[in-house]
């Protein structure tokens, strides 16, 4: 179990460096163009592809999570605190 959200975080973390580029003013870099969030979003669609392609199902939260910092509205390790949030009661490997 632990394995599968290890993969899933590894992938949020690689959409965090895509994002570090170009993250909007709220963190005090300039805004996330359409083309960074389009390129965002089809990341974000892979890696819900590949935990699909291992027989899992990514929750509908967590999805929408992804989105959002695919659109920079909330940092990466927001969202990876809102997975732990969400599944307090499963051992998750956490750094």
């Amino acid at each position: 179990m632990s394995y599968c959200w290890e993969s899933l975080r590894k992938r949020l973390v690689l959409i965090d460096r895509k994002l570090s580029r170009s993250r909007n003013e709220q963190w005090g870099a300039a805004a996330v163009t359409d083309q960074d969030i389009a390129r965002n979003m089809r990341s974000v669609a892979h890696a819900v592809a590949q935990q699909e392609l291992e027989g899992l199902t990514v929750p509908a939260a967590t999805t929408n999570d992804l989105r959002r910092v695919a659109r920079g509205e909330i940092p990466i390790a927001e969202a990876i605190r809102n997975v732990y949030a969400r599944f307090g009661n499963v051992p998750i490997f956490q750094p």
